[in-house]
């Protein structure tokens, strides 16, 4: 297994402007968020409706009280916690910068910048690691992990490999940086057999 751990976990935004490559912390997407609540309120109101038509008297005050907790207060409350989520993302700095123009790679959270007469390669790893806690929505088990990363010159001719993403980006971003630096790519897949032989997960 390929040494190092990706700097960015969740999801990422790539920038191109003015000369400099900048990888970000991704924002939530909000308006998807918010249409898929605002679906599951209008589907939660139909079903109180129908229910407060079974028994009008008995259900009148729970049919009200529950309508205006969905609408003004759940629906709203969501909205502010994911405006805010966003704000705090928006002000992080970023996780890689690459000046094109002086040929550099900077990874700001590990403090390292590299000149391009350092970097001999980027790196596209695919593999499965066992998660033994669920996995977003899934199980835990053998999930499939694609990490982009960046081989370097060290001293004494050693090599270092710091890992950039561990995840797919599009375009890939091993190519992307590979153009950019005029260096190779250099792939590996492992299957889940090969992943699990690894014992290292």
């Amino acid at each position: 297994m390929l040494e190092g751990s990706s700097g960015v976990a969740g999801g990422i935004k790539i920038v191109e402007a003015d000369g400099m490559l900048r990888i970000r912390s991704g924002l939530l997407p909000v308006t998807g968020i918010m249409l898929s609540m605002i679906l599951g309120a209008v589907f939660f109101t139909g079903v109180l409706i129908l229910i407060y038509k079974t028994d009008p008297v008995f259900f009148e005050i729970a049919f009200w009280g529950m309508l205006a907790f969905c609408w003004l207060f759940l629906i709203p409350f969501w909205w502010i916690v994911l405006v805010v989520i966003n704000r705090g993302i928006a002000k992080n700095d970023d996780f890689i910068r690459v000046d094109m123009a002086k040929r550099t790679l900077e990874l700001c959270g590990e403090g390292r910048k590299f000149q391009a007469a350092e970097i001999l390669a980027f790196t596209e790893v695919f593999r499965y690691y066992y998660y033994d806690r669920p996995y977003g929505d899934s199980p835990r088990g053998w999930y499939p992990k694609l990490q982009t990363g960046v081989l370097v010159r060290a001293a004494d001719s050693q090599t270092e490999l710091h890992a950039l993403v561990g995840r797919k980006t599009r375009p890939p971003l091993a190519d992307r940086l590979a153009g950019i630096f005029g260096v190779p790519v250099r792939r590996i897949k492992l299957n889940k057999s090969e992943s699990r032989a690894l014992n290292d997960c």
